[in-house]
């Protein structure tokens, strides 16, 4: 039973009249009466007294009753899941990962499950310029954001809570110091977080510092705040190529992969000791974009997602 031929019945009660309804309907009259002949076959009971004026049978007329509330429910119904397909179908723009990190492996395989729930469902990544995830999530450029914390997990997630976002826990890394062979901290096998007070801390300022206010928040938990030595550019790599002999960088430890990292002779890892400094990172959403953040069926990847 088609929808279109109930839609036909309802019409065709509103005239009576065979020649007036196929005219609204804009189509012949034999084919309406067909189509009338043809419901009344599949339903097994007569809709219309064919007589000098038609008119509709008792059943028929109980039947108008209630496919006029059916026609209705139908057509929202319809409304309601073209918007929910538009929304899914909705290109999702993706902040980019900004370092090459253990957090990055965990965000692209956030995405990646999200992309295989939804198919249809196009992804843009973006890359982070001065703005932070907070900022560009809340003026929409970006849907989905890699952010960098510290502290308790849960605190931090209710935090984002009350500001309006959906914040899930990635993975903890540790941190790593990268100094100049010159540096006082080049020779010693490891650091304490008390050592960093009173060094300048590389942070860039034209361009986005993923981990800023992670470092900020940590060196004040324990006591103290950190000095930062802010480079002026637009570019990470010359951020990364700076000579700035008296000041540090800190960097989550898989950076010591990078090439641009391990390709400089003059530069050098330092650890923390027992891996004491570490950073969280978390996928951040807004609560009403519900195509990302309401996927609770995404699978767990590693022991790092604790959905």
């Amino acid at each position: 039973m088609q929808i279109e031929v109930l839609k036909e019945f309802v019409i065709f009660t509103r005239y009576s009249n065979f020649t007036k309804a196929s005219e609204a309907l804009n189509m012949t009259q034999s084919n309406l009466s067909k189509h009338m002949q043809q419901l009344e076959n599949e339903l097994g009971f007569t809709l219309i007294v064919r007589s000098k004026k038609l008119t509709l049978t008792p059943a028929g007329s109980h039947f108008l009753n209630r496919i006029h509330a059916m026609l209705g429910s139908f057509d929202d119904l319809v409304v309601e899941c073209q918007q929910i397909q538009a929304k899914h179908n909705k290109e999702q723009i993706i902040q980019e990962p900004p370092y090459p990190d253990k957090a990055a492996e965990c965000y692209y395989r956030y995405v990646e499950d999200f992309r295989e729930s939804n198919p249809d469902a196009p992804v843009r990544f973006m890359r982070m310029r001065r703005r932070y995830p907070k900022e560009n999530l809340k003026y929409g450029k970006v849907d989905l954001a890699l952010v960098y914390e510290c502290g308790d997990t849960a605190e931090i997630e209710s935090r984002y809570d009350q500001e309006g976002f959906i914040a899930k826990f990635l993975t903890e890394e540790p941190v790593v110091l990268w100094c100049s062979k010159h540096h006082k901290f080049s020779k010693r096998k490891s650091l304490t977080i008390d050592d960093l007070k009173g060094v300048p801390i590389m942070t860039p300022h034209g361009t986005y510092s993923p981990t800023r206010y992670a470092i900020i928040d940590y060196c004040k938990n324990h006591g103290f705040d950190p000095v930062l030595n802010v480079y002026k550019t637009d570019l990470q790599s010359e951020f990364m190529f700076a000579d700035v002999p008296e000041s540090v960088y800190l960097f989550p430890a898989r950076m010591q992969e990078d090439l641009r990292l391990s390709i400089r002779g003059d530069m050098v890892f330092v650890p923390f000791k027992n891996d004491s400094f570490k950073i969280k990172s978390f996928a951040v959403t807004n609560k009403a974009d519900k195509n990302i953040s309401d996927d609770s069926d995404t699978p767990v990847v590693n022991e790092e997602f604790e959905w």
